[in-house]
């Protein structure tokens, strides 16, 4: 946003335990077409930075504090009880976790951040997409075709047996 590349846009992440242990980060940073590369280019160094540097203590506190607003309005709904006391029954969590929320919220630091994105942004392993207008997705598939011939159980998208 502060290059005036994305009309909003937002990043978030989650972990389950069912099927199986995972997580997944999702960023959506809408743009125009003509921006799509510099945007690319700008979330990777982001994310290079946060590894290597972190995040700003003023940055964190912001987020922090947003948080914060976010658990404490929350908290007056009954469909976030419900939702937190289902997810402690399902993943055998202490669900008395919704209780200390906030202080756990307020001990989280910039070394530990730096350390997440350090373990979870894994650079060898993601799906980048990128949606384009049709006219723009059918000229970029065009110029992005590869030029050897594709077997034909790739191309319906099973595997070869």
């Amino acid at each position: 946003e502060k290059l005036a590349l994305i009309y909003g846009g937002g990043m978030n992440g989650s972990f389950s335990k069912i099927p199986y242990e995972h997580y997944a980060i999702a960023v959506s940073l809408p743009t125009g077409p003509a921006k799509v590369d510099q945007v690319l280019a700008a979330t990777f160094a982001e994310i290079e930075r946060l590894k290597e540097k972190g995040p700003e203590a003023a940055d964190l506190n912001k987020v922090k504090q947003n948080w914060l607003q976010s658990h404490q309005k929350s908290l007056r709904e009954n469909g976030y009880w419900l939702n937190h006391l289902q997810t402690a029954l399902l993943h055998e969590t202490d669900p008395n976790s919704i209780l200390v929320r906030e202080k756990m919220i307020g001990a989280v630091t910039p070394a530990q951040v730096k350390e997440a994105a350090r373990r979870y942004f894994d650079m060898n392993n993601y799906v980048q997409v990128v949606l384009y207008p049709e006219k723009q997705a059918q000229a970029a598939a065009a110029t992005s075709a590869p030029k050897a011939s594709v077997p034909r159980s790739a191309q319906s998208g099973r595997s070869p047996d």
